[in-house]
């Protein structure tokens, strides 16, 4: 039986990051927990081939390999540094350029960094605009789930629990 493969995506595109830290941390974590092998991957590793493509198959070998893992993985991790209140660019990018059904039934890991000051909540922005662009998901309660969830961890942490939005939600 093959081993299970975890695989690790960063939408960063500096070295070192945070954003690549986390994921790498959840990635072998969870590789270890399963006894699986692990890879993490950044926007750096897709090469200079990555922006101008406008398909799969204008990418560099590199980029292809990086998005062969992504697709040949088990569960994948993936997360972006917040920019105001969403994920990267080119993180994106390299999803959109995915058949939006390569994906589907694959476990994925959604994760969010800020800059520091950043309130935790912000992260939530971006975790639910990253669950709409992977899953196609159109509820509107997404936010919301994801926002009382960084609530009760903030709550957990010590922090003051978020307020309420307006509206009472």
């Amino acid at each position: 039986m093959p081993q299970t493969r975890v695989v690790g995506i960063s939408g960063n595109i500096t070295r070192p990051s945070r954003t690549r830290a986390f994921v790498d941390h959840i990635v072998h974590r969870l590789a270890v927990d399963a006894g699986a092998s692990a890879q993490t991957f950044d926007i750096e590793d897709f090469g200079a081939s990555l922006l101008p493509a406008r398909r799969l198959d204008e990418l560099a070998p590199e980029a292809r390999y990086v998005v062969g893992q992504i697709l040949a993985a088990d569960i994948l991790v993936v997360a972006s540094p917040t920019f105001k209140g969403s994920y990267t660019g080119l993180f994106k990018h390299v999803f959109d350029l995915l058949d939006p059904s390569s994906l589907r039934g694959k476990p994925v890991i959604l994760a969010a960094t800020g800059g520091r000051g950043t309130p935790l909540a912000d992260g939530g922005a971006s975790v639910a605009a990253t669950v709409r662009l992977l899953r196609g998901i159109g509820d509107a309660d997404c936010d919301l789930r994801l926002r009382q969830g960084l609530c009760r961890r903030r709550s957990r942490l010590g922090g003051d629990p978020c307020p309420r939005r307006q509206g009472g939600r």
